[in-house]
């Protein structure tokens, strides 16, 4: 498979990690995981620059990949709403009042319902068929079940288009990026948000790693992409703890050419690395008195239990998305069911390791106040196995 960079196009790339990866987050329960739900990851670091990419996505996959999953970001807890609320407000800052707006990836549908609250009309582009219009009864939007591809695509042009954790699967995001700012009138404001590259190398989070994400990216390369489309950086926000980053950009009559950033990266470091904590973390988990539990049916606990090669304790994972209902993850081992969280008997359990970890202090606030007294972990914590053999991120630069 070519390795050239997908954004400046240079054969010098190199592997940084790689794995044998869940195609799917969830499977229904009792499914019985065949060859075809893996696919080998492979994410290349290009040495001129710096852009981290998954080579081994397949686009065919996309519509398959996206249609039929659970509908992802419900809101279970006042924090996840407040997140809504707290964008919105910053949204607000530049008027919203009056607006038409395009929503790229619509989730769950919240935050389409928070922003047709202010604007005129709202149309959102969602391929996952479990978004449904029940779910946004306002009569001021509009949801279209498709990937949006083309400018040509969206019934009219917007002054404000919001693109929320979509950018980073785009296999060609130069495209998607010229076709975000076609549909938008002149002077209008894109809001893109994604999560950070950054985050994952200083945090060593190889379990951000996963097939579904083709872009991993940094405001400065994603800035630099924007501005070449036609869309200049006003606000960089940083979310999350750092987890994320959204730039608020507007439209400009002309592209502007600005380079990409030259790489800072050491690939050798960065690989040694997410490798060094991938072990780490399974060390950590052999230190586990008795039974455990895996919490959050999330991308990133899909990938955690995949990259422990089957040497795990854990009998269940716990969610509290009713979504999640009836859905299981997996491994070349075998599977782990999805049980709603308030109701599972806790009595037994040992150690509760956390993976939708950006919510891990209102979980474990939740677990404490049922009484669970055993260790409870985020996934983010199992690398201080790594001991002697840490290595600060200085070390990967060049």
């Amino acid at each position: 498979m070519p390795m050239d960079c997908c954004l400046c196009g240079t054969a010098e790339c190199a592997l940084i990690f790689q794995s044998a990866a869940p195609l799917w987050f969830t499977l229904p329960l009792h499914s019985v995981p065949d060859a075809a739900a893996f696919a080998p990851l492979e994410i290349a670091l290009c040495h001129r620059c710096g852009h981290v990419f998954n080579r081994s996505l397949d686009e065919r996959l996309l519509n398959r990949l996206y249609a039929a999953a659970p509908l992802p970001c419900m809101p279970v807890h006042p924090s996840m709403t407040a997140r809504h609320q707290w964008l919105l407000d910053q949204l607000e800052d530049s008027g919203l009042s009056g607006r038409t707006v395009l929503e790229i990836g619509g989730g769950s549908g919240h935050f389409a319902r928070l922003l047709a609250a202010k604007a005129t009309w709202v149309d959102v582009f969602e391929p996952n068929r479990h978004l449904t219009k029940a779910l946004m009864p306002e009569t001021n939007i509009a949801i279209h079940q498709a990937l949006f591809q083309t400018a040509a695509q969206a019934p009219r042009r917007y002054t404000l288009a919001v693109c929320r954790q979509v950018a980073e699967h785009v296999p060609d995001l130069p495209a998607f990026l010229s076709a975000l700012a076609q549909s938008l009138e002149e002077n209008g404001l894109a809001y893109i948000e994604v999560p950070s590259l950054d985050y994952i190398l200083e945090q060593r989070a190889w379990y951000d790693l996963h097939f579904q994400h083709v872009h991993y990216l940094t405001p400065a390369v994603l800035t630099a992409l924007a501005a070449r489309a036609g869309l200049v950086q006003e606000r960089l926000l940083p979310l999350m703890d750092g987890h994320d980053f959204g730039l608020l950009l507007r439209k400009v009559a002309q592209p502007v050419p600005a380079p990409l950033p030259a790489n800072r990266f050491k690939p050798h470091h960065v690989a040694q690395t997410l490798q060094e904590a991938r072990h780490a973390a399974a060390r950590r988990l052999s230190l586990l008195s008795g039974p455990a539990l895996l919490y959050g049916a999330t991308p990133q606990a899909q990938m955690f239990l995949n990259g422990l090669d089957g040497r795990h304790p854990f009998s269940a994972v716990l969610d509290d998305n009713p979504a999640a209902a009836q859905r299981m993850l997996y491994d070349h081992t075998g599977t782990l069911p999805v049980h709603p969280a308030a109701d599972y008997d806790l009595s037994g359990v040992r150690g509760i390791i956390i993976g939708a970890y950006l919510h891990a202090a209102v979980i474990s606030d939740r677990l404490r106040q049922r009484g669970f007294t055993g260790e409870i972990l985020s996934i983010t914590e199992l690398r201080a196995g790594l001991g002697n053999s840490d290595r600060k991120i200085s070390g990967f630069f060049a």
